[in-house]
């Protein structure tokens, strides 16, 4: 069975490292995570993680948005996008990219359901809540 990989993308350090930690506790594979849009496209590239827990409001030239473009030509993992703003342009758009919104702050337990609608053990896919 294959452990879900999952990436994290988060321009706020602490934020980042405490979901890191709260989501290994879940049996889940949880890549360093990265703070903008490019590296996310350089980790996507070669490590596919299966989902993308992406930021929208990034401090790089690329936002998440752009991002999960780029990362969508490529392949297609769940992106779970995260912010603290949203608008129904935002919201158009995500929508366009097939992808799961928490609006923050939120909780880990809302990141595992939107996992577990997604992925399940027939899938061979190792996870708990």
């Amino acid at each position: 069975m294959k452990r879900l990989k999952l990436l994290i993308v988060e321009d706020e350090t602490i934020v980042a490292l405490n979901l890191r930690m709260q989501l290994r506790k879940n049996n889940i594979n949880v890549l360093p995570p990265v703070s903008g849009g490019e590296k996310a496209l350089a980790v996507s590239k070669t490590e596919k993680p299966d989902i993308i827990l992406m930021d929208i409001g990034l401090q790089s030239k690329m936002n998440g948005l752009e991002a999960a473009r780029e990362i969508l030509n490529i392949y297609n993992p769940l992106i779970i996008f995260t912010s603290g703003y949203m608008d129904k342009k935002l919201n158009n758009e995500i929508k366009t990219l097939n992808a799961s919104i928490l609006y923050k702050p939120f909780d880990v337990k809302e990141i595992i359901e939107i996992i577990n609608k997604k992925f399940s053990e027939k899938d061979n896919f190792i996870y708990e809540i």
